[in-house]
């Protein structure tokens, strides 16, 4: 399957995006041990196997798309940008 090529408006870079995920790992799998620990010393360790399946699923919610190369999401498909180039294009010459 070919990659859908876009255009970033921040830097002009045209090619295909790249996903970024918010938040970081390492809190990730940090609440992930907390709740086994606490799960071995506490019964109600609930709240951070909670926290961490939360935030497990906040991450994945959280994804987007951005430009490669500055990590912009400020981007649009390379067609509607060629469409954009031309009209400009056209007003420039017309006026």
């Amino acid at each position: 399957m070919r990659k859908k090529i876009y255009h970033c408006l921040e830097c002009g870079h045209e090619g295909p995006l790249k996903n970024k995920v918010r938040g970081s790992f390492i809190i990730e799998i940090g609440l992930y041990i907390l709740s086994i620990i606490f799960g071995l010393i506490f019964t109600p360790f609930f709240l951070f196997l909670f926290l961490a399946i939360g935030y497990s699923i906040w991450r994945l919610a959280s994804q987007r798309k951005v430009c490669e190369i500055c990590s912009s999401d400020k981007v649009i498909p390379i067609e509607k940008w060629e469409i954009l180039k031309k009209e400009k294009e056209e007003k420039e010459k017309s006026s």
